[in-house]
């Protein structure tokens, strides 16, 4: 059985948490490295929602097909 989507969510910020703490690294420095990951994120979840989408079309023409 794979682990939980919300368990994995909760284990990868305990992760991040201490990441962060560890690095010592003051807040101005991380905000524009959190910022890099979050347009990377946001680039990649619309790639992903475009994949999908195109993929979902592209199965509900086949079974609209499969149909007449």
């Amino acid at each position: 059985m794979e682990k939980p989507v919300s368990v994995i969510r909760v284990e990868f910020i305990e992760t991040m948490t201490k990441l962060i703490n560890d690095s010592k690294l003051p807040p101005y420095i991380l905000a524009p490295i959190f910022e890099d990951f979050l347009n990377q994120a946001n680039v990649a979840a619309k790639r992903q929602y475009q994949a999908e989408l195109a993929m979902w079309q592209e199965q509900s023409a086949k079974e609209s097909e499969h149909e007449k």
